[in-house]
């Protein structure tokens, strides 16, 4: 049986409490979503493969479903 459980989500520093996982992508990891693949190419080399965005989630264990808050690196 799985129970509730409680998860804070701070609305200003977007943080998830408790936090089970963390990942990030970068620029050069969403190749093939953008139509013009020569301007993305030089985006990549151009910014250093810049940060675009962290996540920050809760899954519990032996479940399927998860959430978390996403950061979105400035531009």
């Amino acid at each position: 049986m799985v129970l509730p459980e409680g998860v804070l989500i701070n609305g200003i520093a977007g943080g998830v409490t408790p936090e089970t996982g963390r990942y990030t992508k970068r620029l050069s990891e969403l190749a093939g979503i953008f139509q013009d693949k020569q301007a993305f190419l030089e985006q990549v080399r151009l910014n250093a493969d810049p940060l675009v965005y962290e996540v920050s989630e809760y899954r519990k264990d032996g479940a399927d479903l998860f959430f978390g808050t996403t950061h979105h690196a400035p531009r």
